[in-house]
């Protein structure tokens, strides 16, 4: 029917810390993180949080506000404690240094599991952001914006 093209080539080979890697520097490389997930301040944070949740945060297509700088960060930290936690599950006489920085075996299962559930939320989240911003599921599904961005004030 239609052929889908990655947004970014990714080498299909199955292996998960590989395509990983690639794509920190892939990220790092092209400056994404660093444009598009920076800077981030408490007096900025607190200013867009106040915003959305008064509902007057106003979404420009294929930029981040603060609040979404600091929630993707959030994912990136969960998922490297979800896999740090998890290594000192699957093997904890092997990395017994690692077992004992989270407070033993039952310590590290807790936050496993803490952080598991940050993920769910930051999923949950998206979903109910596509359900009450429906224009925003192309960009959130490949990654970029394909409309138009809104014209900033004072632009012309």
């Amino acid at each position: 029917m239609f052929a889908l093209r990655p947004v970014i080539p990714l080498p299909v080979n199955g292996n998960v810390t590989k395509v990983s890697r690639y794509l920190v520097l892939w990220n790092t490389i092209t400056g994404h993180f660093r444009r598009d997930f920076l800077p981030i301040g408490p007096r900025l944070f607190w200013r867009d949080f106040v915003a959305a949740a008064t509902f007057r945060l106003q979404h420009r297509l294929g930029e981040y506000n603060v609040v979404q700088r600091v929630a993707y960060w959030g994912a990136l930290g969960s998922v490297a404690m979800m896999l740090l936690s998890g290594i000192a599950i699957w093997k904890p006489v092997q990395t017994y240094p690692l077992e004992v920085l989270f407070g033993g075996f039952q310590g590290a299962r807790i936050v496993h599991f803490v952080f598991m559930t940050a993920i769910v939320l930051f999923i949950a989240i998206h979903v109910a952001l596509v359900i009450l911003v429906p224009k925003t599921f192309v960009a959130m599904t490949l990654g970029r914006a394909t409309a138009v961005p809104h014209a900033r004030k004072g632009d012309a």
